[in-house]
Protein backbone atom coordinates (compact mmCIF):
# COMPACT_ATOMS: atom_id res chain seq x y z
CA UNK A 1 0.00 0.00 0.00
CA UNK A 2 2.97 2.35 0.41
CA UNK A 3 4.39 1.99 -3.08
CA UNK A 4 1.49 3.39 -5.12
CA UNK A 5 1.67 3.30 -8.90
CA UNK A 6 2.41 5.52 -11.85
CA UNK A 7 -1.30 5.83 -12.77
CA UNK A 8 -1.19 9.56 -12.12
CA UNK A 9 -3.04 11.68 -9.63
CA UNK A 10 -2.28 12.57 -6.05
CA UNK A 11 -3.57 9.37 -4.46
CA UNK A 12 -1.88 5.95 -4.48
CA UNK A 13 -3.84 3.50 -6.65
CA UNK A 14 -3.71 0.22 -8.52
CA UNK A 15 -5.86 -1.77 -10.95
CA UNK A 16 -7.24 -5.01 -9.53
CA UNK A 17 -9.45 -7.76 -10.96
CA UNK A 18 -12.52 -8.99 -9.08
CA UNK A 19 -15.75 -10.68 -10.19
CA UNK A 20 -14.72 -10.66 -13.87
CA UNK A 21 -14.19 -6.90 -13.86
CA UNK A 22 -11.32 -4.46 -13.45
CA UNK A 23 -11.47 -2.03 -10.55
CA UNK A 24 -9.36 0.99 -9.66
CA UNK A 25 -8.29 0.62 -6.01
CA UNK A 26 -7.61 3.98 -4.37
CA UNK A 27 -5.69 3.74 -1.13
CA UNK A 28 -5.41 6.14 1.80
CA UNK A 29 -2.37 8.36 1.99
CA UNK A 30 -0.39 8.51 5.22
CA UNK A 31 -0.87 12.30 5.43
CA UNK A 32 -4.69 12.16 5.12
CA UNK A 33 -6.53 14.21 7.73
CA UNK A 34 -9.70 12.14 7.25
CA UNK A 35 -10.77 8.88 5.65
CA UNK A 36 -10.56 9.98 1.99
CA UNK A 37 -11.64 6.61 0.52
CA UNK A 38 -14.86 6.65 2.58
CA UNK A 39 -15.52 10.31 1.73
CA UNK A 40 -15.02 9.65 -2.01
CA UNK A 41 -17.34 6.64 -1.85
CA UNK A 42 -19.96 8.73 -0.01
CA UNK A 43 -19.72 11.50 -2.64
CA UNK A 44 -20.12 9.00 -5.50
CA UNK A 45 -23.12 7.47 -3.72
CA UNK A 46 -24.64 10.92 -3.16
CA UNK A 47 -24.01 11.90 -6.81
CA UNK A 48 -25.78 8.72 -7.95
CA UNK A 49 -28.72 9.57 -5.67
CA UNK A 50 -28.82 13.01 -7.35
CA UNK A 51 -29.21 11.39 -10.77
CA UNK A 52 -25.61 11.75 -11.92
CA UNK A 53 -24.14 8.91 -13.98
CA UNK A 54 -21.29 7.52 -11.85
CA UNK A 55 -18.90 4.63 -11.96
CA UNK A 56 -19.84 1.79 -9.63
CA UNK A 57 -17.92 1.93 -6.35
CA UNK A 58 -17.62 -0.05 -3.15
CA UNK A 59 -15.52 -0.09 -0.01
CA UNK A 60 -13.16 -2.80 1.16
CA UNK A 61 -10.56 -3.09 3.91
CA UNK A 62 -6.95 -4.11 3.42
CA UNK A 63 -5.14 -4.67 6.69
CA UNK A 64 -6.64 -1.98 8.86
CA UNK A 65 -7.08 0.57 6.02
CA UNK A 66 -10.20 1.45 4.04
CA UNK A 67 -9.82 1.27 0.25
CA UNK A 68 -12.35 2.44 -2.34
CA UNK A 69 -12.81 0.25 -5.42
CA UNK A 70 -14.13 2.01 -8.52
CA UNK A 71 -15.22 -0.19 -11.41
CA UNK A 72 -13.40 0.59 -14.66
CA UNK A 73 -16.10 1.79 -17.07
CA UNK A 74 -13.59 1.86 -19.94
CA UNK A 75 -12.85 -1.90 -19.82
CA UNK A 76 -15.23 -4.79 -20.58
CA UNK A 77 -14.52 -8.47 -20.01
CA UNK A 78 -13.83 -10.26 -23.29
CA UNK A 79 -13.05 -13.87 -24.19
CA UNK A 80 -9.32 -13.26 -23.77
CA UNK A 81 -8.75 -10.46 -21.29
CA UNK A 82 -10.47 -7.08 -21.47
CA UNK A 83 -11.70 -4.89 -24.31
CA UNK A 84 -10.60 -1.28 -23.94
CA UNK A 85 -13.08 1.42 -24.94
CA UNK A 86 -11.87 4.58 -26.60
CA UNK A 87 -11.67 7.50 -24.19
CA UNK A 88 -10.49 11.11 -24.49
CA UNK A 89 -10.01 13.32 -21.45
CA UNK A 90 -11.37 16.86 -21.30
CA UNK A 91 -7.75 17.98 -21.01
CA UNK A 92 -7.12 16.60 -24.51
CA UNK A 93 -10.46 17.77 -25.91
CA UNK A 94 -9.73 21.32 -24.81
CA UNK A 95 -6.06 21.22 -25.89
CA UNK A 96 -5.40 22.38 -22.35
CA UNK A 97 -2.64 21.65 -19.88
CA UNK A 98 -2.49 21.40 -16.12
CA UNK A 99 1.15 22.19 -15.46
CA UNK A 100 2.06 25.51 -13.82
CA UNK A 101 4.46 26.59 -16.57
CA UNK A 102 1.78 26.62 -19.28
CA UNK A 103 -0.58 29.32 -18.00
CA UNK A 104 -1.98 30.11 -21.46
CA UNK A 105 -3.15 26.49 -21.92
CA UNK A 106 -4.55 26.33 -18.37
CA UNK A 107 -6.84 29.24 -19.26
CA UNK A 108 -8.53 27.02 -21.85
CA UNK A 109 -10.27 25.01 -19.11
CA UNK A 110 -13.90 25.90 -18.47
CA UNK A 111 -17.17 24.01 -18.40
CA UNK A 112 -18.49 26.25 -21.21
CA UNK A 113 -15.60 25.28 -23.48
CA UNK A 114 -16.06 21.64 -22.49
CA UNK A 115 -19.76 21.83 -23.38
CA UNK A 116 -18.80 23.19 -26.83
CA UNK A 117 -16.37 20.30 -27.35
CA UNK A 118 -18.98 17.75 -26.26
CA UNK A 119 -21.41 19.30 -28.79
CA UNK A 120 -18.75 18.85 -31.47
CA UNK A 121 -17.46 15.38 -30.59
CA UNK A 122 -20.52 13.64 -29.14
CA UNK A 123 -23.10 15.00 -31.54
CA UNK A 124 -25.57 12.15 -31.12
CA UNK A 125 -25.69 12.28 -27.32
CA UNK A 126 -25.92 16.02 -26.62
CA UNK A 127 -29.49 15.78 -25.35
CA UNK A 128 -28.32 13.72 -22.36
CA UNK A 129 -24.67 14.79 -22.04
CA UNK A 130 -25.10 18.54 -21.64
CA UNK A 131 -27.74 18.34 -18.87
CA UNK A 132 -25.53 15.67 -17.22
CA UNK A 133 -22.53 18.00 -17.38
CA UNK A 134 -24.62 20.79 -15.82
CA UNK A 135 -25.67 18.47 -12.95
CA UNK A 136 -22.00 17.71 -12.34
CA UNK A 137 -21.10 21.42 -12.29
CA UNK A 138 -23.78 22.06 -9.68
CA UNK A 139 -22.91 18.97 -7.63
CA UNK A 140 -19.18 19.79 -7.59
CA UNK A 141 -19.95 23.32 -6.41
CA UNK A 142 -22.35 22.10 -3.70
CA UNK A 143 -19.88 19.59 -2.24
CA UNK A 144 -16.90 21.99 -2.61
CA UNK A 145 -15.03 19.52 -4.81
CA UNK A 146 -11.39 20.62 -4.78
CA UNK A 147 -10.36 17.94 -7.33
CA UNK A 148 -12.40 19.20 -10.28
CA UNK A 149 -10.08 19.50 -13.27
CA UNK A 150 -10.02 18.43 -16.95
CA UNK A 151 -8.33 15.09 -16.27
CA UNK A 152 -11.41 14.08 -14.24
CA UNK A 153 -13.82 14.50 -17.16
CA UNK A 154 -13.85 12.53 -20.42
CA UNK A 155 -15.84 11.32 -23.38
CA UNK A 156 -16.07 7.60 -24.05
CA UNK A 157 -16.91 5.47 -27.09
CA UNK A 158 -17.90 1.87 -26.43
CA UNK A 159 -19.09 1.56 -30.03
CA UNK A 160 -19.17 4.24 -32.73
CA UNK A 161 -20.79 7.04 -30.73
CA UNK A 162 -19.02 9.29 -28.24
CA UNK A 163 -20.68 10.35 -24.99
CA UNK A 164 -19.77 11.81 -21.63
CA UNK A 165 -18.12 9.14 -19.45
CA UNK A 166 -19.51 8.31 -16.01
CA UNK A 167 -18.29 10.56 -13.18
Amino acid sequence: MRAGTSMGGARPKATVEDEDALWLAKFPHRDDRWNNPRVEHAMLTLARECGISCAESRMTTIGDKDVILIKRFDRNKAEKGYHRSRMVSALTLLDADDTPDTVDKRQKWSYLLLADEIRRAASGSQSKDLPELFRRVCFNALISNTDDHPRNHAILAKDQAWSLSPA
